[in-house]
């Protein structure tokens, strides 16, 4: 089995507030034999750029929102 690169965005909003993305951290708790990363879009100050960026240095073979 290939072991693919997943990668879990919390968007930034304007409403959001500061709190880690507990419910991405329990997904990627779950996941298992895969290489997982977690970006806080608020936190990262996540912009397009930066997101496309991050798309081009990582290659994920899936994106959760």
């Amino acid at each position: 089995m290939r072991t693919l690169k997943i990668l879990l965005v919390k968007p930034p909003s304007v409403s959001d507030v500061f709190s880690p993305p507990l419910g991405l951290g329990y997904v990627a708790a779950g996941i298992r034999g895969h290489e997982v990363r977690i970006v806080d879009g608020v936190k990262d100050r996540l912009t397009p750029v930066r997101y496309a960026r991050l798309l081009e240095e990582f290659a994920p073979d899936v994106v959760g929102l």
